[in-house]
């Protein structure tokens, strides 16, 4: 089975321009809208997230292995947009398109920039 995974794990990259690995736990319902140029290697992604094309998700440093992006469920990310580090994103957070998110995004608030910054929390 291992040969067989490793033979449509590299379909995927060079056919569909996905990257993601088996060791990240996707929920349901998760969609890849305009797939191609797609780096997903996050501890986990949540349900119902809609991930747009040519993102990156991963860890900033070569000797930081465990730090990978956490995505809560219903989080909507744009095109091009680019997530490292140990970092969660919480539940309903958008993130806007070419956004480098570095740091925690707390559920419903809006992120957009280079580095991101927070331009729009819920009401409370």
């Amino acid at each position: 089975m291992s040969l067989f995974y490793k033979m449509m794990y590299k379909s995927c990259q060079w056919f569909g321009g996905i990257d993601l690995p088996y060791t990240t736990y996707v929920g349901r319902r998760v969609k890849l809208e305009h797939f191609g140029g797609m780096i997903l290697v996050a501890q986990s992604i949540g349900d119902d997230v809609i991930i747009r094309q040519n993102t990156t998700f991963g860890i900033v440093h070569t000797n930081s292995i465990a730090g990978r992006p956490v995505i809560g469920n219903g989080v909507d990310i744009g095109a091009g947009a680019v997530l490292i580090g140990d970092i969660t994103l919480g539940d309903g957070a958008k993130i806007g398109a070419n956004a480098v998110v570095l740091s925690n995004v707390a559920a419903g608030c809006v992120a957009v920039g280079v580095p991101a910054r927070i331009i729009k929390r819920p009401q409370e």
